[in-house]
């Protein structure tokens, strides 16, 4: 179920957003799943999200190349 919440999630906002969605949802239902984290942090969930990241084209930060001395 996790994984299709990712895959439906990462159609509505951003892929890099969705971790921090499934950390809340994985601390309201501890109580009554007590091996949700397991689920989580599962192979299947982990692969789901690093496949929609890729096919929304995220590619992670990036980062300013470094000035140099025709720039100053």
């Amino acid at each position: 179920m996790l994984s299709f919440y990712v895959v439906f999630m990462c159609h509505h906002i951003k892929p890099n957003s969705i971790s921090q969605y499934l950390s809340g949802i994985v601390s309201s239902l501890e109580p009554h799943f007590p091996n949700v984290h397991e689920s989580r942090n599962g192979l299947l969930v982990s692969c789901t999200l690093a496949g929609m990241q890729k096919l929304q084209g995220f590619t992670g930060t990036t980062c300013k190349h470094a000035l140099t001395e025709d720039d100053l």
